[in-house]
């Protein structure tokens, strides 16, 4: 599903990411974990256009690392990014609206509570409810792909653990997911493979039954 090969990545002077190469599976859960600042943010961004970049960018078969980025969002990828980023003033029904997409009913499905408080403020839902709302509205757009940018974070474990269940909902939907994630135990139980990012570089591979030994050796 996608392939990214050699990648480096900037804001300006000097790479934030170096020779980045991964792949994530058609209907794959694939985890990216490491220290803040290794650039897993930018990893996410670059594959979405958000940053400059060069290297291979294959997606669905079409190399698509020269094309905007709404281009790559008409073809299948989404973005669940860090802080939720809602839009607080809107009710939850407008939030979803607001993608242009209309199967509000597959997206209600997946998180009923959403359902329950369509109509009330983003801004006054709790902390849990506002991430399923982001997620959420990433699937308004029927992704082939999509990337979650820290869905756990800020969250109670309870509530980390309402996230969790929402991924696996999400897998079977046939969707590819690139999670980066600082919650181990999270990445644990929703992914089947995981890098490790340091510095910029994939210092690690492994499954992600094998994170305790991972842990031990990077974290």
């Amino acid at each position: 599903m996608l392939e990214v090969k050699n990648l480096h990545a900037s804001y300006g002077k000097g790479d934030v990411l170096r020779g980045i190469n991964l792949k994530v599976g058609k209907k794959e859960a694939v985890g990216i974990i490491g220290p803040n600042g290794a650039g897993k943010t930018t990893l996410l961004k670059a594959i979405c256009g958000l940053v400059e970049s060069r290297g291979e960018i294959i997606f669905d078969g079409k190399e698509i690392s020269k094309l905007k980025t709404h281009e790559r969002i008409r073809l299948g990828i989404s973005i669940s990014p860090e802080g939720r980023r809602i839009f607080k003033n809107l009710n939850v029904r407008d939030n979803l609206l607001i993608t242009g997409k209309k199967n509000l009913e597959e997206v209600y499905e997946l998180f009923p509570k959403l359902k329950e408080r369509e109509k009330q403020p983003a801004g006054t839902l709790s902390g849990g409810e506002q991430q399923m709302l982001a997620i959420a509205r990433a699937l308004m757009l029927k992704p082939k792909l999509l990337l979650l940018d820290e869905p756990s974070f800020g969250l109670a474990p309870v509530v980390v653990e309402v996230v969790s269940e929402a991924i696996d909902r999400i897998r079977e939907l046939d969707v590819s997911i690139l999670v980066v994630e600082q919650n181990l135990s999270l990445i644990h139980e929703v992914t089947d493979r995981v890098y490790v990012l340091s510095s910029g570089e994939i210092v690690a591979e492994c499954a992600s039954n094998e994170l305790e030994r991972i842990e031990k050796t990077y974290f």
